[in-house]
């Protein structure tokens, strides 16, 4: 296992592609929960939506994409969650 120091040497994406724009309760609260530990460890982050693509590994490959305007990051950076 890793020393916790060396998260702050990770910045991970993490791309939720959505066919109706909908996520399950339990997935959000761990995506939130994920971004505040996250956050005190120090680790930057940046989460994705796609929005409207029914096939996961077409949205997928569309999000990683460098110019992907197709998704909007909704936390860039660092999660600014307390």
């Amino acid at each position: 296992m890793l020393d916790p120091s060396e998260l702050r040497q990770f910045f991970p994406l993490i791309v939720t592609p959505s066919h109706d724009g909908k996520v399950f309760v339990n997935y959000l609260n761990s995506m939130l929960n994920f971004a505040v530990q996250a956050e005190r460890a120090g680790m930057r982050l940046q989460v994705f939506t796609h929005q409207g693509e029914s096939l996961v590994t077409r949205a997928r490959n569309n999000c990683v994409r460098p110019s992907a305007s197709c998704c909007r990051a909704t936390t860039s950076r660092r999660a600014s969650i307390r």
